[in-house]
Formats: structure tokens, C-alpha cells, sequence
């Protein structure tokens, strides 16, 4: 596991970007933030593409996870409070009659608050 105690290393400028969706659009990725929402993630079958842990012990050890101190989690995080977790993964698509054929869809865009997702 890398350790990165930077926020001008390349990557945290990087990944930092990927809360704005012009950038998310451009490259095909996005971040999750928290072990709940990771784990869903990989169970759903979305590819994994970095780890960034507060903690060594997070679960997850392999070239791709990164060990960062909360300044750089400050950075990439776009909660009030950052998580211990934070990954980026590669964005599926849908083509248009797969989704058509669905009898339920739920599109949501900027959640910024577990809590409001929840209610929903």
C-alpha cells in the first residue's frame, strides 16, 4: 500500500476533479465514499479503480490502494465530514432499450447527503 501525503500529487488533483461532472463525463469514472457504498459497488460489478484510506487495516491491499492522511481525504472527499473510504470506479453504461425495458427507474444526480438519500 502507497502511502500519499501530498495534495498536489498528480492523482489527488486528478481524482479531486472527478466531483465535477464535466470531468466524470470525460473520463468515465467516479468516486464513492464509505464502506457500505464500496462494497455495493463491487457486489453490483462496477471496476474498481483506486482505494484511499484514512486507515492501514481498511480491508482492501492491493497496488491500487493508497494509505492518505486527512488532508489529502480533505481534498478528494466531497462531504462536510470525510470518510475513512473513499474509491473511484468505472462508470457503467445502459444502452436506451435495456433501460426501456425496466419497469422501475430512479435517476438521481448531486446527493450530497446520505440522509436525503434515504428519505428517498
Amino acid at each position: 500500500m502507497e502511502k500519499l501525503t501530498s495534495t498536489s500529487n498528480e492523482l489527488i488533483k486528478t481524482v479531486s476533479k472527478l466531483s465535477q461532472r464535466k470531468y466524470r463525463e470525460e473520463t468515465g469514472f467516479f468516486m464513492a465514499e464509505g464502506e457500505k457504498a464500496i462494497i455495493g459497488l463491487i457486489s453490483a460489478g462496477y471496476e474498481l479503480k483506486y482505494i484511499f484510506t484514512l486507515t492501514e487495516d481498511c480491508g482492501f491491499d492491493d497496488k491500487n490502494t493508497f494509505l492518505v492522511n486527512e488532508s489529502v481525504m480533505a481534498k478528494l472527499s466531497t462531504t462536510k465530514t470525510p470518510c475513512n473510504l473513499l474509491a473511484v470506479f468505472k462508470q457503467k453504461t445502459q444502452d436506451k432499450s435495456t433501460l426501456l425495458k425496466m419497469k422501475k427507474l430512479l435517476f438521481l444526480e448531486n446527493i450530497k447527503d446520505a440522509g436525503n438519500l434515504g428519505t428517498i
